[in-house]
């Protein structure tokens, strides 16, 4: 996830850097903009991730040995 994230600011800086050559009015790079879009696509990865880790969880290992 880590990755993801350096690779995504990585792909930000460059992306905003052409956006500001070509549109006169537009700010370069708003660090607190891509700072949230980090921080909101991390707590959804990890929302997503904790509802199925949850119902696993409830399971009992022993049955679901003895059925498979």
């Amino acid at each position: 996830m880590l990755t993801g994230a350096a690779l995504g600011v990585v792909l930000a800086i460059a992306a905003s850097r052409v956006l500001a050559s070509m549109l006169p009015e537009t700010a370069q790079f708003d660090a607190p903009v891509v700072a949230g879009a980090v921080v909101l696509l991390a707590m959804t990865a990890v929302v997503a991730a904790a509802i199925p880790a949850s119902r696993v969880l409830r399971l009992n290992p022993l049955a679901i040995l003895r059925n498979s």
